[in-house]
């Protein structure tokens, strides 16, 4: 199912999504396919899938919107994402092993989050994607360690979409 999604949209699992309805959500980005993004250096501490204080609270923000109107009846996909750097760090590497495992309890974490902050379970479906699908993409050749910088920073999120 996977690669027939890739193969025909070339895209995520979000292609078949819609909008999440509503203004903007503090601590959330609005991504270019009507989700949003909780980037990962604004929840999250370096190679670690625990929510610190400012993610939990913008994900009980979500939970209220997700709840809400026409959001209420749509199914929750929340999608790990992280740059190409490979896990490095032993502790991080003993606990995820790469960064699709990083990616993995990322999206979990948010998952249960939403859980806690009360959406529906039955709503809810995590992903992950690791490395491979960048909102920036960044040259092996680059030399421009700050744009490089900033590129990964925001390759390194979490996205939530709504099912139809």
């Amino acid at each position: 199912l996977r690669e027939e999604l890739d193969k025909n949209k070339g895209g995520t699992v979000a292609d078949d999504f819609s909008a999440i309805q509503g203004g903007e959500i503090e601590g959330f980005e609005r991504t270019a396919k009507g989700g949003v993004a909780l980037p990962d250096d604004f929840a999250f501490a370096k190679g670690s899938a625990d929510l610190n204080d400012e993610g939990k609270k913008a994900i009980g923000r979500l939970a209220a919107r997700l709840n809400e109107g026409g959001n209420a009846d749509k199914h929750i996909i929340v999608e790990g994402h992280t740059d190409h750097s490979p896990v490095s760090r032993a502790v991080t590497k003993e606990k995820f092993g790469d960064n699709w495992g990083l990616s993995a309890a990322r999206s979990a974490a948010v998952v249960r989050a939403l859980e806690q902050a009360g959406v529906n379970p039955n709503r809810l479906h995590g992903a992950f994607r690791g490395e491979h699908q960048p909102r920036v993409a960044i040259s092996k050749d680059s030399k421009d360690r700050k744009d490089d910088a900033a590129g990964e920073a925001a390759n390194r999120r979490v996205e939530i979409y709504l099912g139809h």
